[in-house]
Parts: structure tokens; C-alpha cells; sequence
């Protein structure tokens, strides 16, 4: 005898895996590894300065380099078929 089936096929699902508990993360260790980045970006990196509105690397250009926003704020927008439209914000 072969599985049960229903008119639209399988009646069974897989079942969806369960998510990790999300816990909040150790602001000590945010801060230990943003502090390591920034060592490393300054031994390695060079410093930029961008004005409002200036591009830092767009959609879709391959690019060799790592960027580390040292202070203030940068927008992500998405380029899509009829325009542009702002990225959602990170959570």
C-alpha cells in the first residue's frame, strides 16, 4: 500500500524548524568587537568622508572593498523595475 494521498497531492507537511529563542545581545560584547573592528579597519583601512546624498557603492557593482561607518548615518536603497525605493530598516 502506497502513502495517503488528498486530491492535491501529499497530505503531509513538513513541519517548519523551530527558531532559536532570541536573546538580547551582551552590550559588553557588542561594544569588545565593534572596538575590534575599528582597530582593525584603522590598521588596515583608509578614512572617507561622504557628504549628504553622495554614493558610497551602488546595487549591482562588484566591489572589492569593506566599508566600517565609523559615525553618523548612511541610507540603503534598492534599486527595482520602476524606480527606487528605500531598503527596510535593519532590526
Amino acid at each position: 500500500m502506497g502513502q495517503p494521498q488528498s486530491k492535491g497531492g501529499s497530505q503531509y507537511k513538513a513541519a517548519a524548524p523551530k527558531k532559536a529563542a532570541k536573546t538580547a545581545p551582551d552590550p559588553k560584547v557588542i561594544k569588545a568587537r565593534m572596538e575590534f573592528l575599528q582597530k582593525t579597519f584603522d590598521k588596515t583601512g583608509s578614512e572617507r568622508s561622504l557628504t549628504a546624498g553622495e554614493t558610497l557603492i551602488e546595487q549591482g557593482v562588484t566591489s572589492t572593498k569593506m566599508f566600517f561607518i565609523k559615525e553618523g548615518r548612511v541610507d540603503l536603497v534598492l534599486k527595482r523595475e520602476g524606480g527606487r525605493c528605500p531598503a527596510p530598516p535593519s532590526r
